[in-house]
């Protein structure tokens, strides 16, 4: 298959067209590139933020519960053990343990 002038012809006068979409594909590219950016900086701010709300809480977390072993040392040594004197019987009971109990049928 022979190019023939012809062909010349009508290619020249579609460059322009060619290389306007061309632009605008790149244009459109260099938006989105920076959209992403944006987005994924303004992500990791977020991140970091909840990081720093998380590591506070944390904390606080951590100081009530020295706390608690405190008081609870002053009042005797109870710690994780509650005592109960029903009908001359001593229960020790653990507060981690929940009182409520589910069965399914």
């Amino acid at each position: 298959m022979s190019v023939k002038p012809i062909d010349f012809q009508t290619n020249i006068a579609k460059i322009p067209d060619v290389a306007k979409d061309e632009e605008t594909r790149a244009l459109a590219q260099i938006g989105q590139r920076q959209a992403r950016e944006e987005e994924s900086s303004e992500k990791s701010k977020l991140v970091s933020s909840r990081l720093k709300e998380n590591r506070e809480l944390e904390k606080t977390a951590i100081k009530r519960e020295e706390n608690r072993k405190k008081r609870g040392k002053h009042r005797g040594g109870r710690d994780n053990e509650a005592k109960r004197d029903i009908e001359g019987k001593s229960i020790l009971k653990d507060e981690k343990i929940g009182n409520i109990i589910d069965i399914k049928k």
